[in-house]
């Protein structure tokens, strides 16, 4: 079998399974097949960007590195600035939650040294 019957084989294959848009490059035609599918073009696509240099291979994972790291930057900020907004909120609920409390144990203390006052005097006299 020659590379252009494989070729033909799974663009028929493709055609039969797929429907795939045309990816236009610069100085390639492409045709349909009798589904009306654009695998040809798509597989002269392929074939010429396979037959690229590795230079340009590495420029293109670079690219795509650079890209990834951008988006996980990204991400990851807007996750911490998420969960800080979150510690703020519990921050300032749990400091409301201890000035109430610390409201009702100054009346406490207050009211437990009254008594404590008059107990005194009594003991006193």
């Amino acid at each position: 079998m020659t590379a252009t019957e494989i070729t033909a084989g799974i663009g028929s294959a493709l055609a039969a399974s797929w429907s795939v848009l045309a990816i236009a490059v610069p100085g390639t035609t492409t045709t349909t097949t009798s589904a009306g599918t654009p695998v040809d073009g798509l597989i002269e696509t392929t074939n010429i960007v396979a037959a690229q240099s590795d230079r340009w291979l590495f420029v293109a994972m670079l690219i795509l590195g650079i890209l990834a790291m951008g988006w996980m930057v990204k991400y990851f900020t807007s996750q911490l600035s998420a969960a800080r907004i979150d510690i703020d909120a519990a921050r300032k609920e749990f400091t409301a939650y201890l000035q109430a409390a610390n409201a009702e144990m100054t009346k406490a203390l207050a009211r437990n040294t009254e008594i404590i006052e008059r107990m005194e005097g009594m003991l006193k006299k």
